[in-house]
């Protein structure tokens, strides 16, 4: 299964609040964007879900490449033969 996502919900840390965070909030400038490949294989106890995730070069944040934009994740997995930006996730059950 191939999928695309894009998406960003700031989790609120840092800021100017005297508390020591800020609200999170929604940023519609930092688009995340990201597309991959999807394994399932059913079980009986819910699908056991594979995904590989690779963000999509300069697609990050609205305007901006990613050399010079703040607040993108840096994960990177080994594929193949190179490293690349990106997330495997391995799970259990039905995303809701």
């Amino acid at each position: 299964m191939l999928f695309a996502d894009i998406g960003d919900v700031h989790a609120g840390r840092g800021g100017t609040n005297p508390l020591g965070a800020e609200d999170p909030r929604f940023r519609f400038d930092y688009w995340h964007l990201s597309a991959g490949l999807g394994f399932r294989y059913l079980t009986i106890v819910g699908p056991l879900r594979l995904d590989l995730g690779f963000q999509i070069p300069d697609a990050q944040v609205l305007g901006q490449d990613d050399q010079t934009a703040i607040g993108i994740p840096k994960s990177k997995i080994n594929f193949i033969f190179a490293e690349v930006p990106g997330a495997i996730h391995l799970t259990i059950g039905e995303a809701f």
